[in-house]
């Protein structure tokens, strides 16, 4: 579901698949999306700002420590 809001977000800001790809993963109980950038003349800070709403990391309020399970971590890079 979260994937296709994104690549719902992306479009609507004018990006198309072939310029930028959406691949969910997972690990454990976290949510992971990669988000890649196939064209070069875009601005990664440009796709992130987009993107990381749809970011939802829980830390303990004591230490600071990210807490395990229910997290949704987006990694945004250029394709190699």
């Amino acid at each position: 579901m979260e994937s296709l809001m994104i690549k719902a977000a992306l479009k609507k800001a004018g990006f198309t698949a072939r310029q930028v790809s959406v691949r969910k993963g997972q690990g454990g109980y976290e949510l992971v999306f990669y988000v890649t950038i196939r064209d070069k003349r875009i601005d990664k800070a440009e796709v992130e700002k987009i993107v990381w709403p749809f970011k939802s990391v829980d830390y303990d309020e004591r230490t600071g420590e990210i807490l395990a399970g229910g997290n949704c971590f987006i990694f945004v890079s250029y394709e190699a």
